[in-house]
């Protein structure tokens, strides 16, 4: 279950991603975003102000460091930190910049990621794997039935709208 959700995520494109996620990719790999968004989807985060010496610590440690990841300064504050360690220290510096002194909240993505992977369900239906996508994506038989009966709609508002050239119960009554 968790690999194939790992590979929805993957199969996201960066414009697909929530304003936080989107935003990041513009500076760090969309992988580098997704890390983020498996690690802080459904939370709002304050991002401290930091203090001009840190940040210039931070800058000197990745000129000259090989690798951002080895050395991550013992000032800098949780949020920073975790990123540092989850992505690395470049990021949680771009995080420092553009979201210093602001509440981010980093929705969750299981809107995208269930969009995501009905399509994939749609795209890899033969007419007779229901019970063969319902183990690989985890769902039951019944609901892969139902999900590729139907057309699909991004913009569905209703389940009972009527579809163009749908012909009416009470109309051969």
């Amino acid at each position: 279950m968790e690999n194939s959700i790992v590979q929805l995520l993957s199969a996201i494109s960066p414009s697909e991603l929530p304003a936080p996620y989107c935003d990041v990719t513009k500076a760090v790999s969309p992988e580098a975003a997704l890390r983020l968004a498996s690690h802080y989807q459904g939370i709002d985060i304050y991002f401290a102000r930091l203090d001009d010496t840190v940040k210039n610590r931070c800058v000197k440690l990745i000129c000259e460091s090989e690798s951002s990841a080895a050395v991550i300064p013992l000032e800098l504050p949780a949020p920073y930190c975790d990123i540092a360690h989850k992505v690395n220290l470049e990021t949680a510096l771009y995080f420092a910049n553009m979201y210093s002194g602001e509440h981010v909240c980093f929705p969750k993505l299981d809107s995208v990621i269930r969009i995501k992977r009905n399509e994939k369900i749609r795209n890899e239906f033969n007419g007779y794997n229901f019970q063969e996508l319902a183990v690989k994506y985890n769902m039951t038989d019944r609901w892969v039935r139902l999900l590729v009966s139907r057309p699909f709609c991004p913009g569905r508002k209703s389940r009972n709208r009527e579809i163009e050239g749908q012909v009416q119960l009470g109309e051969f009554l």
